[in-house]
């Protein structure tokens, strides 16, 4: 949900594209529980050296074996929703087959629809579009700082182990504030006996309920410097 937050409060939301890929992270895949936390991966056709922006997916399949998955586990949860998942799948594949498999496009259609189903429209950029505005580092908090330069900001809100990674250093003769997100954990009743915390937005809409989400999305948003 802190993603989310993110998004909603942003007045622009910039999707880094213009990187690899990390092995093993979180770009093209996520946890939900299935019963137990599973990952649920996106299948990647490229090159694990190729950028975001030239990622293509591998096929279609996963589409409906994800969703599948989802509705088959998630029916009986307080405030399951299989519109939400129709649409969901609509989307993706729709956005699939019109971009021929870029996954860029893939992911930007979902959070479209996981957004709207709060109730706002995320204000989306890509790192790959701005940069052809002018000169920006190829990696590092550097690239950070020239993306927020580039798209004219006056703040960046980082997360918050920005700190760890230099963010306060590349930013220092800069003009753009640097601010912290450090978001809530909200625990809720799962279908398991104890609560497993950093699954998919979906766990929290089917668990917790869309309005409540309203509210963690669109409350307080918790930041420092």
């Amino acid at each position: 949900m802190s993603y989310l937050q993110r998004l909603n409060h942003a007045d622009l939301f910039v999707l880094l594209d213009t990187v690899q890929r990390q092995g093993r992270g979180w770009e093209n895949r996520n946890k939900l529980l299935v019963p137990a936390p599973k990952w649920l991966t996106v299948p990647i056709s490229s090159s694990s050296r190729a950028l975001i922006c030239n990622t293509q997916i591998q096929d279609s399949q996963w589409i409906t074996d994800h969703m599948s998955l989802v509705k088959r586990y998630y029916a009986d949860a307080t405030y399951y929703d299989s519109s939400l998942l129709d649409l969901l799948e609509k989307r993706i594949l729709e956005a699939f087959f019109d971009s021929d498999g870029n996954y860029t496009r893939v992911i930007s259609s979902q959070l479209e629809v996981l957004c709207s189903y709060l109730g706002f429209i995320p204000q989306l950029a890509l790192a790959s579009e701005i940069e052809k505005r002018g000169e920006c580092a190829t990696c590092g908090p550097e690239k950070i700082r020239d993306l927020c330069v580039l798209a004219g900001a006056s703040e960046y809100v980082s997360g918050g182990n920005g700190k760890a990674y230099g963010i306060e250093e590349a930013f220092e003769d800069s003009n753009i504030a640097v601010r912290y997100h450090h978001p809530e954990l909200i625990e809720y009743t799962q279908q398991n006996s104890e609560f497993v915390p950093f699954m998919a937005c979906l766990d929290t809409f089917f668990y917790l309920g869309p309005d409540r989400c309203v509210d963690i999305v669109t409350g307080d948003f918790c930041v420092t410097d």
